[in-house]
């Protein structure tokens, strides 16, 4: 019988080992965009959904969309999509503004 390597007893510790996910199931962001709107977006993986709600009124879910690199939620026309702390809102009325994560 040969004696396992230190490579593959490393290889047998991590299977044993659970991963902690990357990334919350549910996570809310806020945005302050350059018209002075404000944004909470909540997005739920789960769900594959973000809901956004503009300056506190009524929340809207967004599916999400496929993106080469960051996010993207969109649904008949209303999208929001982004990497990092930016993002770029398309509201119910089809304006288009930028928008950046505050504290």
């Amino acid at each position: 019988m040969r004696p396992l390597s230190a490579a593959a007893l490393l290889v047998l510790a991590g299977c044993a080992t659970p991963c902690p996910d990357a990334a919350p199931e549910r996570a809310t962001a806020r945005y302050v965009c350059a018209d002075g709107a404000r944004l909470e977006v909540t997005f739920d993986r789960a769900a594959g959904r973000a809901f956004v709600s503009e300056d506190a009124g009524a929340s809207i879910a967004l599916p999400v969309q496929i993106s080469g690199s960051g996010f993207r939620y969109a649904d008949e026309g209303v999208e929001i999509r982004g990497r990092g702390d930016e993002a770029l809102w398309t509201s119910p009325a089809g304006e288009q503004v930028s928008c950046r994560v505050v504290g």
